[in-house]
C-alpha cells in the first residue's frame, strides 16, 4: 500500500476555470442563459453571487463570458481568503467581492434602485 503524501500543498493547483465540477451549478447557469440573464450582445452585464464559497460559479462566469461582471457577497472574510490562497480567486474589473449579509446586501440594491 503506499503511503499519502506528507504535506500537499493545494495553493499550487492548477484549476480550469471553465469547466464546472458541480452539476448544480451547471443547472443555475443554464436556466439563466435560457432565461437571457447572459445576453452575449450587450455591453456589459452585472451578475451577483450570494455565498463564495470556492468562488466557481463566479470564476467560470469571469472566465468563459466577455461582458460579465462578478459581485461575490460573502458574509465571512476568511471565505474570501480562503478562495483567494487555495481556490484562485481574484479581484479585478470583472470580479469581486464584498464582505455582508446577502440579505442586507440585496436589499440596500433594491433601495438604491
Amino acid at each position: 500500500m503506499s503511503e499519502a503524501p506528507a504535506k500537499i500543498n493545494t495553493s499550487e493547483w492548477q484549476f480550469d476555470y471553465t469547466y464546472l465540477h458541480a452539476d448544480y451549478l451547471r443547472i443555475l447557469l443554464a436556466a439563466g442563459r435560457a432565461l437571457g440573464a447572459f445576453d452575449t450582445t450587450k455591453t456589459s452585464i452585472q451578475a451577483c453571487v450570494i455565498g463564495l464559497g470556492g468562488a466557481s460559479a463566479n470564476t467560470y462566469l469571469r472566465y468563459s463570458t466577455k461582458n460579465v461582471n462578478v459581485t461575490a457577497v460573502e458574509i465571512d472574510a476568511s471565505m474570501v481568503e480562503v478562495a483567494k490562497k487555495f481556490f484562485g480567486f481574484i479581484e479585478d474589473e470583472r470580479q469581486h467581492s464584498v464582505v455582508d449579509d446577502g440579505v442586507d446586501f440585496l436589499r440596500e440594491c433594491v433601495r438604491k434602485g
